[in-house]
C-alpha cells in the first residue's frame, strides 16, 4: 500500500514538473527558443522610393520659379502696406496667385526629392545681375510712399512680369517634366494678367506725376 502511494505521488509530481520543463527545453538545434520579437523584413521597413528625379535644367527651372514666386509675394505684401486702395488690391492678388503657384512648386519638389534653395544667387551671370537689381528695387521701394511709391512699384511690376513671361515661354519649350510644363502653362495667363493690370494702374499715376 505504501509503495502504491509513493508511485501515485511520483506520478503527480511528474505531471506538474514536465510541462514547465517542456516549455523551457532547448529546441532540436540545442538552442533555447528566442523570446525576442521578430524584426520586420526589409520589404516592410524600406523607405518609399522618391519620384522621378529632375534633370539639371528642370532642377534649376524649379528653383527659378520658386524664387520668382517668393519675390512677387514679397512685392505684393509691400503694396498691401504702402499702396492706395487699387494698388493694395493688386498686391493682394499678387500674393494669392503666386502663393498658389508656389504650392505646386513645393509639391513637385517633394515628389522628386529636390531641396529648393532660398535666396541663392543664380549661377548664370545675367540672372545673378538681375536678382541684384530686383533686391535693390525692393530696398528702394521700402523707402518710398504715396504716388512716388506706386509709380515705381508699378513700373517694377510691368518690367518684372514682362521678363517672367519671356522666361516662361522659353521654359515651356525646354522642360522635360510634364508637371512643370503644366504649371508653366497655368502660370502664363496669370502673369500676363498681372502685367496688364500694372499697366492699367500706371496711367492715372503717370498723369499725377506730371
Amino acid at each position: 500500500m505504501k509503495f502504491m502511494t509513493m508511485v501515485r505521488r511520483a506520478a503527480l509530481v511528474a505531471a506538474l514538473v514536465l510541462p514547465a520543463a517542456a516549455t523551457a527545453s532547448p529546441d532540436q538545434t540545442g538552442n533555447k527558443p528566442s523570446t525576442a520579437k521578430k524584426t520586420p523584413d526589409a520589404k516592410q521597413i524600406a523607405p518609399k522610393p522618391a519620384g522621378k528625379q529632375l534633370s539639371d535644367n528642370d532642377r534649376q527651372l524649379l528653383n527659378d520659379i520658386h524664387a520668382a514666386n517668393q519675390n512677387e509675394m514679397a512685392m505684393g505684401k509691400l503694396a498691401e502696406t504702402r499702396g492706395t486702395r487699387a494698388v493694395k488690391a493688386y498686391g493682394t492678388s499678387l500674393v494669392k496667385d503666386h502663393q498658389k503657384a508656389d504650392k505646386e512648386v513645393l509639391s513637385i519638389a517633394k515628389t522628386t526629392g529636390e531641396q529648393l534653395t532660398v535666396n541663392a544667387m543664380p549661377s548664370d551671370p545675367a540672372k545673378a545681375d538681375q536678382m541684384k537689381k530686383d533686391m535693390a528695387t525692393m530696398a528702394r521701394l521700402k523707402t518710398l510712399e504715396g504716388v512716388t511709391f506706386e509709380q515705381e512699384f508699378l513700373t517694377a511690376m510691368v518690367d518684372g512680369h514682362t521678363r517672367l513671361l519671356a522666361e516662361i515661354d522659353q521654359a515651356i519649350i525646354t522642360t522635360d517634366n510634364p508637371r512643370l510644363k503644366t504649371l508653366l502653362n497655368r502660370m502664363k495667363p496669370v502673369v500676363q494678367r498681372h502685367a496688364d493690370q500694372a499697366k492699367a494702374l500706371q496711367q492715372p499715376r503717370k498723369q499725377a506725376m506730371k
